[in-house]
């Protein structure tokens, strides 16, 4: 059976495009939402947003996947992994970029390159390194050309995200990750060094595509199918390392503040928060902020018609939950139950009343 040239092309194309889960997207969830980290993050302005559509442009985009570590939701998903590779009883995470990948496998097996190489580098982020650091990768190992010339022009940089999880590990009394720029010819000789990961080879995107030709669509759709399935999961970054002692200081990687004297108590954020970060504790009475949950994708922000919330990043606090106490009463003028910040001077109003002027004179008789 032959297989026409145009399909090979539609594979490719299909492998080099990320994909983008709508559900997890902040536009799917919220109109208003400003965020436009994916329109930012691209080099080759592939991303169109507007009131009406978000998506990719496929005839711009060259499939770097530099969008898919500055998107907070995880909504933005490319199959592109490291090469787990073992030295010495400890786990490496072994990447190459697409340019110095081009002149790699002259000593070393090209499968072996093939599958530490990525397009970009710094389309892995702080998910992929966490994630990678739950599963014991302690070391980072890379080569790369030289970004100042890369025509992407590159603004995110694995090194420094990097530096910054370490500054976060070593608050909370946790191992740090080590990372090594090395020259080629380095490389090469620490990949020929390493012995292949006890779990076997990651299934990146050209793994993806071999299995398609070599042993069959129904494989390559199991497989997609468990991708899938492990997409759905979206924690918090915090969420893959443990919580610091109570009582001592540590960073996080994003802390939610509620200002009590700006706050008007109408729970938008506590709703519309997707990781719960933001929540409402109706038997204590307080609105409860859990540092540890936020992604810091900016719904709460965007909800708030008070400028009442800001959110911070990298920020360092005793505790990892907060609350702010709340004082029940009833409106004055509708007789609607509401809530509003203890700290605040409560004019008697709900949160609609208290925009209403209830003293003017809308309707006249003129004579």
């Amino acid at each position: 059976m032959s297989l026409r040239n145009d399909w090979f092309e539609e594979i490719g194309d299909a492998l080099r495009l990320p994909d983008v889960i709508a559900e997890r997207c902040v536009h799917s969830q919220m109109e208003l939402a400003s965020c436009r980290h994916c329109v930012e993050s691209c080099p080759l302005d592939a991303w169109v947003i507007d009131d009406e559509q978000l998506g990719i442009d496929a005839n711009r985009c060259d499939g770097c996947g530099l969008c898919v570590p500055a998107c907070p939701q995880q909504a933005i998903v490319q199959e592109q992994f490291p090469a787990e590779r073992e030295w010495q009883g400890r786990s490496i995470a072994m990447l190459i970029c697409e340019h110095a990948g081009d002149r790699a496998t002259e000593d070393v097996p090209s499968g072996d390159t093939e599958q530490a190489r990525v397009r970009c580098l710094h389309a892995f982020g702080i998910y992929d390194v966490l994630r990678l650091y739950r599963n014991g990768v302690r070391h980072w190992m890379v080569c790369h050309g030289d970004c100042a010339q890369c025509p992407r022009q590159i603004s995110a940089d694995l090194e420094r995200t990097i530096r910054r999880i370490n500054r976060l590990l070593k608050s909370r009394g946790l191992p740090r990750i080590a990372y090594s720029s090395l020259p080629l010819g380095q490389w090469r000789g620490a990949m020929l060094k390493t012995g292949r990961w006890a779990c076997g080879p990651q299934f990146g995107r050209r793994g993806f595509f071999g299995s398609l030709l070599a042993q069959g669509a129904d494989r390559v759709v199991r497989h997609q199918q468990g991708a899938e399935a492990e997409a759905e999961q979206t924690p918090a970054p915090g969420r893959f390392l443990p919580l610091p002692p109570t009582g001592e200081a540590a960073l996080y990687f994003h802390v939610p503040h509620i200002l009590a004297d700006a706050c008007n108590g109408c729970d938008a954020c506590t709703r519309l928060c997707p990781q719960q970060a933001l929540t409402y504790n109706e038997k204590a009475g307080a609105y409860v902020i859990h540092a540890n949950d936020c992604n810091g994708c900016g719904i709460c922000v965007d909800a708030c018609d008070q400028d009442a919330i800001v959110v911070n990043a990298w920020e360092e606090r005793q505790e990892s939950v907060e609350t702010l106490s709340l004082r029940d009463a009833k409106c004055s003028v509708c007789g609607c139950a509401y809530h509003r910040p203890r700290a605040q001077q409560d004019d008697g109003l709900c949160a609609i009343c208290s925009q209403v002027n209830h003293h003017r004179n809308l309707f006249q008789v003129l004579s």
